[in-house]
């Protein structure tokens, strides 16, 4: 495409590979910044830069035998990412299951064991539902409440630079994760809510983060365990909220009045140890 460059290298002299690599490292990254130029409809990079890198050049057995070990692991990388993903999808099931369709309360109401936990799990549920005016059937000693009871939504702040490779604390956006620096903002885990633009989303941050200012991160009281609170605020339909102005923006007031039904604190904790 007319957006893409292609670098071709002497096969007797370097491993493509290990070339890759060069560009990939921080170092690398950090000239591109110094780069970029600004366009009218998208920001563009000079392909003919690229050469002006300067790398370290050892020889061409020693080029392939770095690439080999950094490609294995760049595959152990992707393989966690996908046992991440694997490991997200399970506790959204589990967490459907115990919250929203409510199966251990329902199992014990029937008089059933409720299936795949322990007793002493199994004695956290109530056995029977109440009724709710503006949420239906809860579970029996289950509140129901607001956001704005159990999390305060706190702004994030302007970074002025940030990078692609990888760094000790995560930077978070609009849409999630965006890149890394070395300063933090949130040293908890924390939830990221998508402030400002179309597409906003919820978040998980599991470590210290850094959150721009297009966006919201959680400051929970106790009351509720933080991951519980990101499967539960996944349920919440932030790119309905608009404010009104004219970028699509989320109102912090309206998250906070969006109503919740919490458990009891040791349902909670049992679900973020399942």
């Amino acid at each position: 495409g007319r957006r893409m460059g292609l670098l071709r290298v002497d096969p007797s002299l370097m491993s493509g590979r290990f070339l890759l690599y060069q560009y990939l490292s921080p170092d690398f990254q950090a000239y591109l910044d110094t780069k970029v130029l600004a366009g009218s409809t998208v920001d563009r990079l000079p392909i003919a830069e690229f050469p002006d890198f300067e790398i370290v050049v050892p020889p061409l057995d020693e080029q392939r035998a770095i690439a080999e070990i950094l490609g294995a692991l760049a595959d152990k990388i992707e393989l966690n990412r996908q046992m991440n993903h694997t490991l997200e999808e399970m506790a959204s099931a589990l967490f459907k299951s115990w919250f929203v369709d409510f199966h251990p309360v329902v199992a014990k109401a029937e008089g059933r064991q409720p299936f795949g936990m322990d007793a002493e799990t199994a004695a956290l549920f109530p056995s029977e539902f109440v009724q709710h005016q503006r949420v239906g059937g809860i579970p029996r000693s289950w509140s129901e409440s607001t956001w704005g009871e159990h999390v305060e939504l706190r702004y994030g702040k302007a970074l002025r630079t940030y990078r692609g490779a990888v760094g000790p604390v995560r930077v978070f956006g609009t849409n999630g994760p965006i890149g890394w620096t070395d300063s933090s903002l949130c040293e908890s885990p924390t939830i990221v809510i998508g402030r400002k633009g179309a597409y906003r989303g919820v978040h998980f941050s599991p470590g210290a983060s850094w959150v721009i200012d297009t966006a919201f991160f959680v400051e929970n009281r106790d009351s509720v365990s933080i991951r519980w609170a990101y499967y539960a605020m996944l349920l919440t339909d932030v790119e309905s909220m608009d404010s009104g102005s004219a970028i699509p923006s989320t109102s912090r007031d309206e998250i906070a009045g969006t109503a919740v039904v919490v458990p009891p604190r040791p349902v909670q904790d049992a679900f973020e140890t399942s």
